[in-house]
């Protein structure tokens, strides 16, 4: 119970005990603004009630995302401001040498200096996981640690014949 319906229950019982009731206008008025504001006090409670759960929910939610973010490293996220707009190099009626730059030349270093990666994506023979190689490295007879499996592979970088595709899921129930 709050001080407000405290206050107005007080109210109630001065006018009680005063004997105002239906009997003029103006003990009317009054006990219709009594009725009145204890009908607000009973909002009032209500909202505070609701208030108090919803700032319990977003205090869930806050340490929720405390942990979340948490369990990401800053360092995964690393965003140079040196990085280009891609949508803006972009241009439909941009012909194809000016777009070399997207496609790595073994003997230029630059792209490396400049934090471009170029990268190849390659799948494990042993366990077929896929997983991403340097574009520039020489792939003939490069030996690689499978992410997945863990064994020494030569990489077979991902092609129409052995790129794995997922296929539409069908409901068995819907046929």
């Amino acid at each position: 119970m709050s001080n407000l319906s405290d206050k107005v229950s007080y109210l109630r019982g001065l006018a009680e005990g005063l004997s105002v009731g239906d009997g003029s206008s103006e003990g009317k008025l009054i006990v219709q603004l009594i009725d009145m504001l204890s009908e607000a006090v009973e909002e009032i409670d209500e909202l505070r009630e609701a208030f108090d759960e919803l700032s319990d929910y977003v205090e869930s939610i806050d340490e929720d995302l405390s942990e979340l973010e948490g369990d990401f490293d800053d360092d995964d996220f690393d965003f140079d401001d040196e990085d280009e707009d891609f949508d803006d190099i972009i241009d439909e009626d941009e012909d194809e040498d000016e777009l070399d730059f997207f496609m790595p030349d073994d003997d230029d270093d630059e792209d490396e200096d400049e934090g471009i990666g170029m990268y190849v994506g390659c799948i494990c023979p042993k366990c077929n996981g896929m997983f991403c190689v340097d574009a520039v490295e020489d792939e003939d007879n490069q030996m690689y640690v499978c992410p997945h499996c863990g064994e020494t592979v030569e990489a077979h970088t991902m092609d129409n014949d052995n790129v794995p595709v997922a296929k539409a899921f069908k409901d068995p129930e819907d046929e």
